[in-house]
This record gives structure tokens, C-alpha cells and sequence, in this order.
């Protein structure tokens, strides 16, 4: 692989791992911002 293969090899696995990251922290935030949704979530899903 030459180096310009390489580096564009790289540079699209950190978009790839910024993308996630972004997905996760989102994923985090809306979790935080929602505790009483989440806990009502979480009493509904264990009444099953």
C-alpha cells in the first residue's frame, strides 16, 4: 500500500472512530438530560 493509501486508510478509520465517539458522548447527554425518562423506562422494562 503506498503512503498516501495509507494515511487516507487512516483517516477514514478516525472519522469513523470521531463519528461513534460523537454518537456515544450524544448518547450519554441525552441519558443525563432524561433521568426520569430513563428511570420510568427502566421501572417499565422491569415490570415485565
Amino acid at each position: 500500500m503506498s503512503k498516501k493509501g495509507l494515511y487516507r486508510y487512516h483517516a477514514l478509520d478516525n472519522t469513523e472512530t470521531l463519528n461513534f465517539n460523537l454518537k456515544f458522548w450524544n448518547w450519554l447527554t441525552f441519558i443525563n438530560n432524561s433521568s426520569t425518562q430513563l428511570s420510568f423506562v427502566l421501572k417499565v422494562y422491569f415490570a415485565f
